[in-house]
């Protein structure tokens, strides 16, 4: 009867990780909104991703986020803007800049700190 009874618990409780883990969060429930101010410019320059654009623009895209978090991440630590992304790379904070894709590049501009996605 007690083997029965921890069976019984245990799925019980397997059914709940299960079904509290696949749960879909509610954003209009973000408990970080409150902290974070509401002046706060977005993370990164590049336009959002679209199922409409071509694979390869979608990827430079996300790219160019990831190099832009890296750019306000070396702001952090270092108290200052990088020079260039081949600066961070130089001093070792990126291992090396993605490669865009064909007929583009990667632009960043030290005045804003902003990187983007640029037809050469």
């Amino acid at each position: 009867m007690r083997n029965n009874q921890l069976m019984l618990l245990a799925g019980a409780l397997a059914f709940g990780l299960v079904v509290g883990c696949s749960k879909k969060k509610d954003p209009s429930t973000n408990t970080n909104a409150a902290i974070e101010p509401a002046s706060q410019p977005a993370a990164a320059a590049a336009p959002a991703a679209s199922p409409n654009q071509p694979r390869v623009e979608r990827e430079a895209n996300f790219q160019a986020q990831d190099l832009q978090l890296s750019v306000e991440a070396y702001e952090k630590i270092y108290k200052r803007k990088p020079a260039s992304l081949e600066q961070m790379v130089k001093e070792g904070f990126l291992a090396s800049l993605p490669p865009a894709p064909p007929g583009k590049r990667f632009a960043y501009d030290p005045a804003s700190a902003r990187v983007s996605v640029v037809t050469r």
